[in-house]
């Protein structure tokens, strides 16, 4: 898009350059039979000293008295490009003719320089062409106006040599005379080829451009488009990451997100912390890979079996990472313990999550422990203890009330539903209560009361069954033997 504006805009400088030049010459005595003068300027000491009438629409200016011969001298270049830099200092004159069969001659007469500008015949045939390339011209002219960008060309001392109406518009907004320069301020003080600049209206808004400079023989052109949208938008992006990276920084969580070159882009101090890496290392944004190989080297991570296929392992993490189906736990030498969890993002990217659960695997070992005790003090009672939840489902047993009610169930584990259990205690028991009363006290939540009742088992045991509640709803039932089994047991040594 950009050498698609450059080049319309180019051609459409130079046409209209080149063009007016010569029509400021030829318009006067086009159509008419007798010849017009020629232009002629005098130069003495530098400066424009004298000039026939018209001489200004060369320079463009109001009057050309006083011009410096450098300013004459760059005007007369667009149709004259190999004219010198000095004036000629010997007798010799030196002539010069333009393709619209324009001509100019400078002569040295002692210290004045005599400059002719005359033209030859001209022909239909030329005066066709020429009158063609006018109105392409003036077709070039509405076109650049009517470009939204604005677009203006500098001279090679960054002169003002022509503008489009747009550029009139940002020079209006901001206060300032198209012809005093380009209002464009480099934020990166830099003049080169493409950079960002900015322009401050009268409201004290900042507008934001990105000028392309496109060199030229005679000078640069120069093309601004609006890029106000995209630094809005980096603007909200920036705060949205220092946003999150505050936000990051009060996590326990290490937070260690690589792009999609796998380079890291964003890390929290919880990271460091976790680690153990030096922050010089994490800012200066390592490779994914060479992240887990310090990793490794300082023991933050398991020891790999076998090094040779560590890399292929790793490969295999990012995948999975990439795929979200990454999650370890990484029990260190220290006695740590680590819950590395992998997440894709858009583009590419990967975060990896390191959280500390060394605390919770420490709890879950000492609660598992106390179960482990528990559950042998209760193994260890002559009693069946059973405990039922407030729903009615079965939280432990002891190994005498899996001994009591083995041999009439159908599994070798107890039934965890109160009503089963009730059915397998009525199968298993002789007359004796009515089990579904049982239940339903268990079940009730509104009337909690002990409840206790003997029975006889099919091979004649006779029991005693107490139910008691206990914390949270729940109710602790306990099967044991009578007084006079307990005393037939004692008389046979049992």
């Amino acid at each position: 898009m950009d050498n698609i504006i450059a080049s319309i805009l180019g051609t459409g400088v130079a046409s209209l350059c080149g063009f007016g030049l010569w029509w400021s010459c030829f318009r006067r005595g086009r159509g008419k039979t007798r010849p017009r003068p020629p232009t002629v300027i005098l130069v003495r000491n530098g400066v424009v000293a004298d000039a026939t009438p018209g001489a200004e629409e060369i320079t463009g200016t109001s009057t050309i008295y006083d011009t410096p011969w450098e300013d004459l001298r760059d005007a007369l270049r667009q149709r004259f490009p190999h004219l010198p830099d000095s004036p000629p200092d010997g007798s010799r004159p030196l002539h010069f003719i333009d393709d619209a069969g324009l001509q100019l001659s400078l002569t040295r007469s002692g210290e004045t320089l005599r400059i002719r500008l005359d033209r030859a015949a001209i022909t239909p045939a030329r005066l066709f062409r020429l009158e063609t390339r006018r109105s392409e011209a003036r077709r070039l002219r509405d076109i650049l106006d009517h470009l939204p960008m604005p677009a203006w060309q500098s001279g090679p001392g960054d002169d003002m040599v022509w503008h489009n109406a747009a550029f009139d518009e940002i020079c209006r907004r901001s206060g300032r005379k198209a012809a005093n320069g380009d209002p464009f301020v480099r934020a990166d003080g830099d003049d080169g080829a493409k950079t960002r600049a900015s322009v401050v209206d009268r409201h004290g808004e900042k507008l934001w451009y990105e000028v392309e400079g496109l060199p030229f023989d005679d000078g640069t052109l120069h093309v601004a488009c609006d890029i106000g949208s995209l630094v809005t938008a980096e603007h909200a992006q920036r705060q949205f990451v220092q946003t999150l990276s505050k936000t990051f920084a009060h996590l326990p969580i290490g937070l260690a997100v690589f792009g999609s070159d796998h380079r890291l882009a964003l890390f929290n101090p919880a990271l460091v912390d976790l680690t153990r890496l030096q922050g010089e290392f994490l800012s200066g944004r390592p490779t994914l890979r060479s992240f887990f190989d310090i990793l490794r080297e300082d023991r933050m991570m398991p020891e790999p079996k076998n090094y040779a296929t560590w890399r292929d392992r790793l490969s295999e993490m990012i995948k999975a990472a990439q795929d979200d189906r990454f999650c370890e736990t990484w029990t260190l030498e220290n006695g740590l313990t680590y819950k590395v969890t992998g997440r894709p993002h858009p583009g590419g990217a990967v975060a990896f999550l390191f959280e500390d659960i060394s605390a919770e695997i420490s709890l879950t070992r000492r609660f598992r422990s106390e179960l482990m005790v528990t559950q042998s003090v209760l193994d260890s009672f002559e009693d069946g203890v059973a405990v039922f939840s407030h729903n009615g489902v079965l939280v432990f047993c002891n190994a005498r009330y899996r001994e009591i009610w083995r041999d009439a169930q159908e599994s070798a584990l107890p039934e965890a539903n109160v009503i089963d259990a009730a059915r397998l205690w009525q199968r298993a028991s002789e007359g004796g209560p009515d089990w579904r009363k049982l239940s339903e006290l268990i079940l009730d939540p509104m009337h909690r009361h002990t409840w206790h009742t003997e029975f006889t088992l099919h091979a004649g045991e006779r029991l005693l069954c107490r139910a008691s509640p206990a914390a949270n709803g729940a109710t602790l039932l306990r099967f044991s033997r009578t007084d006079t089994e307990v005393a037939q047991a004692l008389a046979s040594g049992q």
